[in-house]
């Protein structure tokens, strides 16, 4: 039976990744790693959405094999798995740059290249590294499961530990560290340190933007990046490191590479499922959150007052009087054109 709101909803979250990609893309002084996070949420959902559609029927019998697409589609969901934490990563590089009390930092720009570099390598590299090892370590091509679609594999056993499942939670730790998160949230002095942490990045940032220095970054941007990393961080540490405690508490078995690319290697199983698993939601969650911090920048919410505009303009005029909010929209929308100077840009 067809999940059909986690359809929709994976198809509406892919569509949800553009505007933010589109928008970040356009301002200078963004780092790679946060196009390259949005780009992994869009992938990721994209995935999901063809997926519960192709595996949507209860009847395994009638289920298409997946040959070459899921060959594709397992490795970039397990590529997901590591690329976001790693532009997260990169993300509070680029943060903590920011807020670099070094004097002799005077422009982010000098860094620019070099910055970027790093949440390539951090966001796209790392992940096909480690995909790369665990190739060494899984079972099968791949598994396919009811609604979720195509999955990789790996082998319980311990060495097959240090091929993929540890890296996700060191990458998850590694981010939450740079924002001062540390993995137990339950402890008093956890609060106590974010909130420190926090007062200083703003007490700093601040006497910046009051002197006139951006350094690279206005304070909307600043804010608006700091909550998307706090996102991921408090929803990817627990994940992945519930994911890990599965891993070890799982039975163990001999690595034997002969045996795990032998045989076995061509049997494909299929796992029927009514709906998705709760974890595969987390593109969802992400998409919109990225939406929803990252694509209401001043030159989006200007670009969307503009669609409001000509939508509001070309609808006929017995229907315009219905409309109240979105005349009022566009005729704020002419006023601000005609009160702009020439050359005039809006900041993010």
């Amino acid at each position: 039976m067809a999940d059909i709101p986690f359809t929709v909803f994976s198809f509406l979250a892919f569509f949800l990744c553009i505007p933010p990609a589109y928008f970040n893309y356009k301002l200078a002084y963004r780092p790679w790693a946060t196009l390259i996070l949005i780009g992994w949420i869009a992938i990721f959902n994209l995935c999901l959405c063809v997926d519960s559609i192709i595996w949507a029927s209860p009847d395994v019998e009638t289920w298409w094999p997946g040959y070459g697409w899921c060959d594709i589609d397992a490795r970039l969901k397990d590529m997901f798995v590591i690329g976001v934490p790693g532009s997260a990563v990169g993300i509070c590089r680029f943060l903590a740059d920011a807020i670099n009390p070094d004097p002799g930092q005077k422009d982010l720009q000098f860094h620019r290249m070099r910055r970027n570099m790093i949440d390539l390598f951090l966001g796209v590299g790392l992940p096909l590294i480690i995909q790369a090892f665990k190739f060494i370590g899984e079972v099968s091509r791949y598994h396919i499961a009811g609604v979720d679609g195509c999955a990789g594999t790996i082998e319980y056993a311990w060495p097959a530990l240090f091929l993929y499942p540890i890296w996700a939670p060191i990458l998850c730790l590694v981010a939450g560290g740079y924002s001062c998160i540390p993995p137990s949230p339950e402890s008093r002095l956890i609060i106590v340190l974010f909130i420190r942490h926090w007062w200083v990045r703003r007490k700093r940032m601040n006497e910046l933007w009051e002197s006139g220095m951006r350094n690279g970054i206005s304070k909307g941007d600043f804010r608006r990046l700091m909550i998307t990393i706090l996102c991921v961080v408090f929803v990817y540490v627990p994940l992945s490191l519930y994911s890990l405690a599965g891993f070890l508490m799982a039975p163990k078995v001999p690595f034997d590479l002969s045996r795990i690319h032998g045989p076995l290697w061509k049997i494909i199983l299929l796992e029927p499922r009514p709906k998705a698993l709760w974890s595969s939601w987390i593109g969802v969650f992400l998409a919109f959150t990225s939406f929803i911090l990252l694509g209401f920048t001043q030159n989006a919410k200007q670009a969307y007052f503009r669609c409001i505009e000509w939508g509001y303009d070309h609808t006929p005029k017995r229907l315009q009087n219905r409309l109240g909010y979105m005349g009022r929209i566009s005729a704020n929308a002419k006023e601000r054109r005609k009160m702009a100077k020439p050359g005039t840009s809006f900041e993010m």
